[in-house]
């Protein structure tokens, strides 16, 4: 006889704080598993409201749904694909004679601009921008 939901911002809890500070939001995902009242949703979307996330978008999925999706993007990407693929490719460098300053630089450094530039002007700008400048990048645009 209770409403079961759940708000989930899609950062951190000290992030969601600062940009809500800011004025914008986080995205964030919005689960009902049970609708006791008939008001589950308003209710979780006042909570929404409250954190600040419908400033940036509210997008509707199940507990199962947000649970694996975060768990498969945080252990395969987050903490296992890109840092991996940094190690790695810091080691090549390294291994191929380049200093480990500016190996670090590029591997790292360059990827966060790069992710930046990702979420404030789009991925199809950016596969625009880089599509004659990176070889596979100029493969797929063709």
């Amino acid at each position: 006889n209770v409403d079961v939901t759940m708000i989930e911002p899609n950062a951190p809890g000290h992030r969601v704080r600062e940009v809500y500070v800011e004025g914008g939001g986080t995205p964030a995902l919005l689960a009902i598993d049970q609708d006791a009242t008939g008001q589950a949703r308003g209710l979780t979307l006042s909570y929404a409201k409250a954190l600040g996330v419908t400033r940036a978008g509210v997008i509707e999925t199940t507990f199962a749904e947000e649970t694996e999706t975060d768990l498969f993007g945080e252990q395969m990407v987050l903490t296992g694909g890109i840092p991996k693929l940094i190690q790695s490719a810091y080691k090549v460098l390294l291994e191929s004679g380049y200093s480990p300053a500016v190996s670090w630089l590029v591997c790292y450094y360059e990827l966060k601009t790069i992710v930046d530039m990702f979420h404030s002007m789009g991925f199809e700008f950016m596969n625009a921008a880089i599509c004659y400048t990176a070889e596979y990048g100029e493969q797929t645009c063709l």
